[in-house]
């Protein structure tokens, strides 16, 4: 095959690919409910970062994103944030946790009990033991309370709002950020980064070109100086919002490459925070759809949450944890 009979072969190729994926996602969005979630969240016109928040005492259901999945309860209570309308807070825990993250840690698609946060605090109960070092603080209390913070579609600045506006008045003795690679870019306020991609990945076909060009998207989540910036910028805005708290940045795919990953290290350092990976169980769970994944969302299902919570989990509980700093 000639040089040009291959390019026009890997055109029509790809022009097909593309007509295919649309005409499966408009298929799906057909049947999808998207007032389920859309209810729950207010949408502002100002342009600035955040964009949108969570509604206070708003509930809701929601059956899925681009395909009908079960019906799944969500609501939020009078600070915005989600909790289980049937089991209220008692407020007795000493350790309280601050989870914040976007709709993997919201829990889009699972009820609140099946969120990482609800299983979180539970694995976080079974495994403290004093007497072996496993604590979640100093104070090392078996009491743990798990708030979730988590807002679907938040950016790393619209966790940075997220943390400086909420999180000061629930007094958390831990703060856990879990982030992405593609939480890093600015995609909020009509600048999703990769529109494409994303799309493709609510496409049973567009989901397999992705998993077999994994590894090179992997290598393209690079921090740049100007981005690194604002990630610092961010980091001590948080680290000032939480002066006595423990703070903890989860990584759920690697962050940065090269330099740029040892720079964000240092960064973090200084703002007083520690960094654990869940990488690379965290891309396992996603991308096992219909196991630990659910089918057309991508988040996690029941078993992909107990899975992460049980490993993150054994990161938290030790004695090595920082003592908390503020960033200057």
């Amino acid at each position: 095959m000639t040089q040009p009979m291959r390019r026009r072969w890997l055109l029509s190729v790809s022009v097909m690919l593309c007509i295919i994926v649309v005409l499966e996602l408009w298929a799906r969005t057909r049947v999808a409910d998207w007032q389920g979630i859309l209810g729950a969240i207010v949408l502002t016109d100002d342009g600035n970062p955040p964009c949108f928040r969570l509604r206070p005492d708003a509930s809701g259901v929601y059956d899925g994103w681009l395909q009908s999945i079960a019906a799944t309860h969500f609501h939020i209570d009078s600070r915005g944030l989600r909790v289980d309308a049937e089991q209220p807070v008692t407020g007795k825990a000493t350790e309280r946790l601050a989870l914040v993250g976007d709709s993997h840690i919201f829990g889009l698609g699972v009820n609140f009990q099946d969120t990482l946060g609800a299983t979180l605090e539970r694995a976080l109960v079974r495994g403290h033991d004093k007497a072996q070092g496993r604590c979640l603080t100093a104070a090392c209390s078996p009491a743990v309370e798990v708030l979730n913070l988590g807002v679907p579609g938040y950016d790393f600045d619209g966790m940075v709002t997220r943390v400086t506006e909420t999180v000061p008045a629930l007094s958390p003795s831990v703060l856990v950020i879990a982030i992405g690679a593609n939480d890093l870019p600015q995609r909020m306020c009509g600048q999703h980064s990769k529109p494409a991609r994303s799309m493709f990945r609510y496409s049973a076909l567009g989901r397999v070109a992705l998993a077999a060009i994994y590894k090179a998207e992997r290598s393209e989540a690079r921090c740049d100086a100007d981005e690194l910036r604002r990630v610092n910028k961010g980091l001590a805005q948080m680290s000032r919002a939480t002066p006595q708290a423990r703070r903890v940045i989860v990584s759920l795919s690697p962050l940065c490459h090269d330099e740029a990953a040892q720079a964000l290290r240092v960064a973090a350092s200084k703002a007083g925070f520690e960094i654990v990976s869940v990488h690379p169980l965290f891309e396992q769970l996603t991308l096992n759809y219909g196991v630990t994944s659910i089918i057309g969302d991508g988040h996690l299902n029941q078993r992909g949450n107990r899975r992460l919570a049980k490993k993150l989990a054994n990161l938290l509980l030790t004695q090595k944890f920082r003592k908390p700093s503020q960033a200057p």
